[in-house]
């Protein structure tokens, strides 16, 4: 049904009632008309149904019409009403069509039903009204059937009470088509027939309006009332939560009322509180600024005075009371300084650093400077936005700053070669091992270039030692011109040096680089009065063609130096496998070796370590030799490295765990102490990965303690798998194994590197040792070594500990264990044992086993 449709049909209801509907009440009153014609319908079909089958009963037998025409007639018409019925119920499951469609269906279906009626009246009627005959049968079958089509406008007038349109059609189909028909064939008997008719529909329409009307009215009237009892409703509670909330609102406020009069009293309270607590925090904190020894200052911009409290500890002087800032930095800071200081000042004045920072000199009352750091910010502006009053804190920071410049140079002795300022050997290993590094990730080249001067040893024994350094110092100036195609440049030791060339694309960048510095270091040397010619030999080897190890790729270079050398000098050469395989005696000593694992031709020699607390042996470390058939005693420096260029380095390895922890326990179980043996550990016996099981296999074999077991490694072994070194480390420290890092200063360590490896034990290469006690810088270093090493929680073992004075300096700086010449050479087991017996004898008779020995 369309909107026009929809809103006529609810005007017409709405005019055929003597009461207005309410405003918004004509869509109800529509729908609820509609509504209750829907539930009368069923009944209105029924009783049609059976007035249908009534009236075909009636025209049966009907000489005027055949019973087939009467059948369809009345076949047609009870199809229709199940079709109307089936056509109402389905628009009553869907409230929006029957809302849009169920008034246009009711007039339609009515007028279809009128017009059947019509049918029966008009088409199955004999003529004999038009004829002005009456006959019986006739008339009362005539009568009969208006009779039932009355009552059937009677039945309709009840149906459509809701819906005057769809009554009116129905009717005017029903009756008007027969009354027409009979006015258009006038007879006396017609004429009064269609006469009774039309009063019969005119009275029909009359009360279909009038109960209409009252139906409207009544729908009307119980809407509003409906309306009127939710208003009550609403209203009644609406006033009730009005009551309710007015008795909540006077309960609320006699009990805020008291509780505002409770809050007085204890905020009076809290103030009173609170005031004594600031009095004793103003107190405690002036007291902790004293102790502290910082200074406040106050500046109040405008008139340039600054206060300052707390100077006298500071800088020995009272304070300065208000003093013009100028005037005050101008006497108190130091010249080189001041500029920063107005800088960082007035950039925060103007908001571009969120607060003023800076560090600077400050002259001291006795006159020496002092270093101080002054945080503070604007804490005051003017209504135009310029800064007002300006707070801040002063404190002492000499200390910091001393220890900071000690740092530093510390870690430049450390690092760098004093002599050439080149980079020392230290450095060049951990640059070469992070160039290592980097090449295996990126899959590139690195070049090494080994450099010695020729002649050099003559014109420094002959000229003296000043010549040689200036010579030494000239070289590195001239290498280092080549520095801007080098990665590293360094000394490595006396008249050698190291170059480091990474990312190698061929191998004329190496050999043409050679040339360079063949032929920068073949010009004459001008040492005063001297004018020198020396040239140099060079050995090349690459990584990864000449080797995958660090110390494999140096001693590959000076093979390859060594055979520049032989052949005359001042040229260079590449690393080749014949270099080594070359020569007779290598590889004799190569034959030899192998046939020294099977004949167990390794022996264990062991060297004393001294508590400096105790004064007596507490281990030792186990040192290889090898019992050379022809050549005597071998040690370590003969065959180690070719055992590690062979992979034979692991299996002496092993052996010499097993022979250290079978005589400790040997030991021990003689009563000579609870002592602990420490073991070198290679860096290919990680990479093997058979570390911890080879442990547990030399102390089960031994049946020794684990904490008596403790293994030393190199800091470069640690490096090429930080994450597996660390997690293997934490498995043997649960062992109870001890771990020491050995020669310490001479790898690729960091503090950052202390800090992430469990390690126990830190041993200082003995090149640190060796000049300390003079004006050397190296007791400097093995100072903050050791203190570094202690505040990290790891005890302290100082090797080459030779003279009396690296006792006394060690002592002196708290080194927990020395070894060295002074106490004892590496001994066989059986010297060992003689050791150990006369330290239990002479600790039973003197204090301590050094209480014989003078230091």
């Amino acid at each position: 049904m369309s909107r026009s449709a929809i809103s006529g049909d609810a005007a017409d209801h709405t005019n055929a009632s003597s009461r207005p509907a309410p405003p918004g009440h004509s869509e109800r009153l529509r729908t609820t008309l509609l509504a209750q014609v829907q539930r009368q319908l069923p009944r209105f079909l029924i009783i049609t149904s059976l007035s249908v089958l009534l009236a075909v009963w009636i025209l049966w037998d009907w000489p005027y019409a055949s019973n087939k025409v009467i059948a369809l007639w009345g076949g047609s018409f009870i199809g229709f009403l199940i079709f109307r019925g089936f056509l109402v119920w389905g628009l009553s499951r869907s409230p929006q069509l029957r809302s849009r469609w169920l008034g246009t269906i009711l007039i339609a279906t009515a007028v279809l039903t009128g017009a059947f009626w019509a049918f029966a009246l008009v088409a199955l009627n004999p003529r004999v009204f038009l004829n002005g005959e009456l006959y019986a049968d006739i008339t009362s079958r005539q009568i009969l059937l208006s009779a039932l089509l009355g009552a059937q406008g009677i039945t309709a007038l009840a149906a459509y009470a809701g819906h005057l349109r769809a009554f009116v059609g129905f009717t005017l189909t029903a009756f008007l088509p027969a009354v027409a028909y009979l006015l258009l064939h006038p007879t006396s008997t017609s004429l009064m027939v269609s006469t009774i008719g039309t009063v019969w529909w005119v009275f029909l329409i009359l009360s279909a309006r009038y109960l209409n009307r009252m139906v409207s009215d009544a729908i009307v009237l119980r809407l509003s009332n409906e309306d009127l009892i939710s208003f009550l409703r609403d209203t009644q509670a609406r006033t009730l939560d009005t009551n309710r909330l007015l008795a909540r609102e006077v309960n609320t406020r006699a009990i805020a009322e008291t509780q505002l009069q409770n809050l007085n009293e204890e905020l009076e309270q809290r103030v009173a509180q609170r005031t004594q607590a600031l009095m004793e925090s103003q107190e405690g904190l002036t007291l902790a600024i004293e102790a502290s020894g910082m200074a406040l200052w106050d500046w109040h911009i405008l008139d340039q005075e600054i206060t300052h409290t707390n100077l006298e500890p500071l800088l020995g002087c009272e304070g300065i009371g208000n003093r013009k800032l100028l005037d005050a930095a101008n006497g108190l800071v130091h010249p080189d300084d001041i500029r920063l200081v107005k800088r960082n000042i007035i950039r925060h004045l103007r908001r571009r650093t969120p607060r003023f920072e800076a560090r600077y000199r400050i002259k001291h009352a006795r006159g020496h400077w002092v270093w101080v750091e002054d945080r503070g910010r604007v804490v005051n502006w003017t209504a135009q936005g310029r800064p007002e009053r300006m707070l801040g804190t002063r404190r002492d920071i000499t200390r910091e700053r001393e220890a900071e410049e000690t740092q530093r140079k510390l870690d430049y002795l450390a690092n760098y070669d004093r002599l050439t300022q080149l980079t020392n050997r230290r450095q060049f290993r951990n640059r070469l091992h992070a160039a290592i590094s980097d090449a295996r990730d990126s899959q590139t080249r690195v070049g090494l270039i080994f450099i010695n001067l020729d002649r050099f040893r003559q014109v420094n024994e002959s000229l003296g030692f000043e010549v040689g350094d200036s010579i030494l110092r000239e070289t590195g100036r001239r290498l280092t011109e080549l520095g801007s195609k080098l990665d590293t440049l360094a000394r490595i030791g006396g008249d050698e040096f190291a170059l480091i060339f990474p990312d190698v694309h061929s191998n004329d960048d190496l050999e043409r680089l050679s040339e360079e510095v063949i032929g920068s270091l073949r010009a004459p040397f001008r040492i005063g009065d001297h004018e020198l010619l020396l040239g140099a030999s060079l050995g090349i080897c690459e990584f990864p063609e000449h080797g995958r190890e660090l110390a494999i790729l140096i001693n590959h270079a000076d093979l390859a130096m060594q055979q520049a050398k032989r052949l005359g000098g001042n040229q260079w050469r590449r690393y080749s496998p014949d270099m080594r395989s070359a020569t007779v005696e290598q590889l004799h000593l190569e034959n030899s070796l192998r046939k020294a694992i099977f004949r167990d031709e390794f022996i264990v020699h062991y060297q004393p370590k001294l508590s400096l607390a105790s004064q007596r042996i507490v281990g030792m470390e186990a040192l290889v030799r090898w019992q050379h058939p022809t050549l005597g005693l071998l040690h370590p420096g003969k065959f180690i490295p070719l055992a590690e260029e062979t992979g034979l380095i692991s299996v002496i390895t092993e052996r010499v765990l097993s022979q250290a922890t079978t005589q400790l326990k040997a030991w021990t179980d003689a009563g000579l102490g609870k002592l602990h043996v420490a073991v070198n550990i290679p860096p290919q016996q990680l990479h093997k990965g058979n570390l911890l099981q080879l442990l547990e296999q030399a102390l089960d074999d031994s049946g020794l303690s684990a904490k008596q077991l403790e293994i030393e490694l190199t800091e470069t072994s640690l490096m090429d798998d930080p994450d597996l070194a660390i997690s293997l480390f934490k498995q043997i420290r649960r062992m109870g194994v001890s771990i020491a890092l050995d020669d310490f200063g001479t790898g690729y360590s960091s503090l950052s590197h202390l800090r992430r490896f469990p390690l126990d034990i830190l041993k200082i290469d003995q090149s640190f040792i060796r000049d300390v006690g003079t004006q050397n810088e190296d007791g400097a270093i093995v100072r903050a070594i050791i203190t570094m090493a202690h505040e990290l929680g790891m005890k302290v073992v100082a090797e080459g500990v030779e003279t009396r004075e690296h006792y006394h300096f060690l002592e002196q700086e708290r080194c927990d264990i020395v070894q060295g010449y002074l106490i004892s050479r590496p001994v066989t087991a059986e010297a060992m044992e003689l050791l150990l017996r006369e330290q239990a004898l002479a600790e039973r008779q003197q204090p301590s086993f050094l209480s014989g020995i003078e230091l």
